[in-house]
């Protein structure tokens, strides 16, 4: 939710509302697509480290920010 907040700047509990439905979306396809609990970890980890690195401004090295 953090990381959403500083892409996307929002006001109000309604803007807040859609960035929890962005999360969940998120979560649950790597959820859903994954096999194990390891393979979860191994699915999430580079997508959330990419999207705060773009967060911050700037590229993480071998990471693909394919969300």
């Amino acid at each position: 939710m953090d990381t959403l907040k500083r892409h996307f700047p929002v006001s109000g509990q309604e803007g807040l509302h859609e960035l929890r439905k962005i999360a969940q979306r998120f979560e649950e396809k790597i959820f859903t697509a994954a096999t194990t609990q390891a393979d979860y970890v191994r699915k999430i980890s580079p997508k959330m480290l990419a999207a705060e690195t773009n967060a911050q401004g700037t590229v993480a090295p071998n990471i693909r920010p394919n969300m």
